[in-house]
């Protein structure tokens, strides 16, 4: 493990001193361009990276005040024998090159504004307080970082702020202070988060232990797995139980980090969204909200071959626009839910299959809506237009349909999964519902 300068008490006197100069260097610059800028790519643009929201020019300016005092000096000269290159531990976000000792520093001003104007003093000691947290994470080894995906037009159900979730997760309704901060953050960014799309989005939070560490040049091949792509698969599987429960057109809009530690020169970037419509409203019922966390705690033991396939085609069936693309979503999954892996025709054995998971009454019924989806699904595979207001219409039933009776078949298997485990969807499970279990051998034994 590489030395760490945040417990050398010399280190953190003379960086608490530069700290003050720098505060002390952007209040006599001021506010020279607080418009975001383009931000500059290639050798240097380091630090113009972290601090657009301030203004670029002004830092540059700032920079160039204190960066040749004889602190800043003292303090690059300490740091230049150590292993002062941060990693933080996700594979596609991290600082890649040396950080001089002035990034440092200007990466913890930037991290917080109200430094300016609180006095040399305060800052210096607010410094000292940052160099004891970075040096506490650096000897444990990680550093707690917060994952926040704005999930879009979902709302819970009145007199619930939110819902926590078996892997330590939560989904949270957003407060008024934090809609009005997103909006204005996103306001002069293409594609920005209005007001309204926000008041129409729930917050999917996790708190997260995030390996850190300080380490030698020759040793940049040290990684650790993704956060980003961890958040992903939590959103995923969020939006896959949701589906289970009830229908739904939501999506995720933006994921966005905050590190525990204010102030480190690293940012984890932010994931937006890509074309989120507005689709109408889903509201969570009170009766809901225990069966959406009791799905999600099965979603990762279905996410296995043809369950898997199943639960994930009914999310993208939601989010399609095109009937016609709705339907054939639907009915991928219901093929892999409801068809074992055997010979025989498939129109027959996929509503067979579906009329046997009602254990009484409507089977007829069941098999009758099955066969008529699956008839329309047919009539589209062998080329069939729909193109006619009538055949449009039928489209447009049997795609939702269709979503419907998938939504019941993995409702069913759920209910069965919470009983007994999740069940084999082989060729024998459909026939002991058919037939009852075997009860023997069918062929008496040789003599």
């Amino acid at each position: 493990m590489a030395a760490n300068p945040f417990r050398d008490g010399d280190f953190t006197e003379l960086f608490s001193k530069c700290a003050a100069l720098a505060v002390d260097a952007l209040e006599k610059v001021g506010k020279k361009d607080l418009f975001r800028a383009v931000r500059p790519q290639g050798e240097g643009s380091f630090s113009c990276l972290l601090f657009t929201d301030y203004g670029v020019q002004s830092w540059i300016a700032a920079e160039r005040c204190f960066s040749h005092s004889e602190e800043m000096r003292a303090l690059d000269e300490m740091s230049t024998n150590s292993a002062d290159l941060l990693q933080l531990g996700c594979s596609e976000t991290f600082v890649s090159r040396r950080l001089g000792a002035r990034d440092w520093v200007l990466a913890y001003v930037a991290a917080d504004f109200d430094l300016v104007g609180c006095g040399k003093e305060e800052v210096a000691k607010r410094a000292l307080r940052f160099c004891e947290q970075v040096g506490e994470a650096l000897e444990r080894g990680s550093v707690k970082i917060t994952a926040v995906t704005l999930i879009a037009s979902l709302r819970l159900p009145q007199g619930i702020e939110q819902i926590d979730l078996p892997d330590g997760g939560r989904i949270r309704k957003l407060q008024p202070d934090e809609i009005e901060r997103l909006s204005k953050q996103d306001a002069s960014m293409e594609g920005g988060l209005s007001i309204q799309e926000l008041s129409h989005a729930v917050a999917l939070e996790y708190e997260l232990e995030c390996p850190i560490a300080l380490v030698e040049e020759e040793r940049l091949d040290w990684r650790y797995p993704s956060i980003h792509l961890d958040q992903r698969h939590r959103v995923e599987r969020f939006l896959d139980a949701l589906s289970i429960v009830l229908p739904h057109r939501c999506e995720a809009m933006q994921t966005s980090w905050e590190i525990g530690i204010k102030g480190l020169p690293v940012s984890l970037g932010r994931q937006s969204r890509l074309g989120v419509l507005a689709l109408g409203l889903t509201d969570v019922g009170e009766r809901q909200v225990e069966q959406i966390v009791a799905t999600y705690t099965l979603v990762p033991m279905l996410k296995t071959g043809h369950l898997g396939v199943a639960s994930s085609r009914l999310t993208s069936a939601e989010r399609r626009l095109e009937r016609s693309d709705q339907l054939l979503d639907a009915v991928i999954g219901l093929e892999a839910l409801l068809a074992p892996r055997d010979s025989g025709e498939l129109t027959f054995r996929l509503a067979l299959n579906y009329a046997l998971l009602d254990e009484a009454g409507e089977r007829r019924e069941r098999y009758d809506k099955m066969a008529s989806v699956l008839e329309v699904r047919n009539m589209l595979v062998h080329g069939a237009t729909m193109s006619s207001s009538k055949q449009q219409a039928r489209l447009s039933d049997a795609a939702h349909l269709a979503c419907a009776l998938l939504r019941d078949a993995l409702q069913t298997v759920c209910k069965f999964s919470r009983e007994n485990g999740v069940p084999t969807l082989d060729k024998e499970y459909w026939l002991t519902r058919l037939l009852g279990p075997k009860t023997g051998s069918a062929l008496s034994s040789p003599p």
